[in-house]
């Protein structure tokens, strides 16, 4: 991810040293390569707009909006992590080195260092809502209230073309959790905008798309089966709890990071749940 944001930092810094100070760019997608984009073009005197498909900033570091006591699973598709994941990078690594925790969390740091002294995990490695916590401090000290920054949430790019004088349009429209939200279905076609910027930057990351394995045929399988990015909490997965003393059996299919740390999660979250193996 810190080689991902600073390759997308060359390539804005690289475009504001051919643009004019009046340049127009759209930045699409505000997680963290999207805001740490948007504020070095600021200080290049570029003026960006942000295009974000979720209705708030953050991300793959967007908490659920649904709660573990809920027992459903988040429909939408802008969230990738569950609100308890840990990064498994420090908090010593985990920032922008212009702003590191210690100055997003000037006031709470002492407190918080005290509270956690017998617990350094939940210090050290922030979980998906305290990185997104320090994702929103960092976009309210840098770009909130900046008159050349512009925000614009709940839109979906859905084309981005190249027009005379090397300029592009940008079209999007309402994300379709957008159109859920505000219209209640999805039965009229969201209307499109359009937009000319000198320069765009797409910092989308590369968690978009669910990868599954190739000819996976689940169709005849009756149990829960999610993808690890639709991952909320074992209560979620609305396992039916059984009566007797049979055990509910989870497949994780993986083994890097995420199959590890939700197959960490599923065995700490028995104790509340029905009996598992794993």
């Amino acid at each position: 991810i810190i080689i991902l944001v600073i390759i997308i930092i060359m390539v804005a810094l690289a475009a504001a040293t051919a643009a004019t100070t009046t340049a127009d760019i759209a930045v699409i997608g505000a997680g963290a390569a999207g805001l740490v984009t948007a504020r070095h073009l600021l200080r290049c005197g570029l003026r960006p707009t942000l295009l974000e498909a979720s209705h708030e900033i953050g991300g793959m570091w967007t908490p659920s909006s649904s709660s573990p006591q809920q027992h459903q699973l988040d429909d939408d598709p802008n969230r990738k992590t569950w609100n308890t994941m840990r990064t498994n990078l420090s908090r010593y690594t985990c920032c922008f080195s212009d702003y590191p925790w210690s100055k997003a969390f000037a006031m709470e740091d002492e407190a918080t260092i005290h509270q956690h002294h017998e617990d350094p995990l939940s210090y050290f490695f922030p979980t998906t809502n305290q990185m997104n916590e320090y994702l929103k401090r960092y976009c309210n000290h840098f770009l909130v209230g900046h008159e050349a920054c512009t925000f614009r949430l709940g839109c979906q790019v859905t084309k981005v073309v190249p027009v005379p004088d090397n300029r592009y349009s940008v079209e999007w429209m309402p994300s379709a959790v957008s159109s859920k939200q505000e219209q209640g279905d999805l039965a009229e076609q969201p209307q499109t905008e359009q937009q000319i910027f000198d320069g765009v930057v797409v910092a989308t990351g590369f968690f978009s798309d669910p990868s599954w394995p190739e000819n996976a045929d689940l169709s005849t399988f009756s149990g829960v089966h999610i993808h690890s990015s639709q991952y909320r909490s074992v209560e979620a997965l609305n396992l039916e709890t059984s009566t007797t003393n049979e055990t509910t059996t989870i497949v994780v299919c993986g083994s890097s990071f995420s199959a590890l740390e939700i197959a960490a999660n599923l065995a700490r979250g028995q104790s509340s749940s029905s009996s598992s193996s794993l």
